[in-house]
């Protein structure tokens, strides 16, 4: 049975190994104001990640990654978590990004929707990273 733990000072190292393996950028994961979550099994390893960068009351989803083996119950509930983190953090509306439109479904299902590129978005230090990358959609959710 896998569970959904929250990245602290320990755990965050272990992530970050797990984002490198998957090919993706660590830079300002689990800076202040950030929630890390992912879902680890029953032998303590790390199956599938997801990471939200606070600016204010609004909240940047980033470094989504998940294994094979995860069931598609668990990312369902990974990002669930994360709605209730970020509602706790007094995060109103949450911003991703994905260069992948088969996934829109996905994001839409949870009530995402597509966005443009606004003021909102462009404070967050990830998605400056993300502006150079060709074909991404910008989703908007509000809590």
């Amino acid at each position: 049975m896998n569970i959904i733990l929250e990245a602290n000072e320990h755990t965050l190292v272990n992530v970050e190994e797990f984002l490198q393996k998957a090919g993706l950028g660590t830079e300002g994961l689990g800076e202040s104001g950030a929630a890390v979550l992912y879902i680890e099994n029953e032998q303590s390893e790390i199956q599938g990640t997801l990471a939200m960068e606070k600016h204010g009351n609004k909240g940047l989803l980033r470094s989504l990654a998940i294994t094979q083996q995860i069931l598609p119950e668990d990312v369902l509930t990974l990002f669930k978590t994360m709605f209730l983190t970020a509602q706790k953090m007094s995060v109103h509306t949450l911003f991703l990004t994905s260069n992948r439109q088969e996934s829109l479904p996905f994001f839409e299902m949870l009530s995402f929707e597509l966005s443009g590129i606004d003021e909102d978005i462009e404070e967050f230090e990830h998605f400056e990273q993300l502006s150079t990358v060709d074909n991404y959609y910008i989703l908007k959710k509000f809590l």
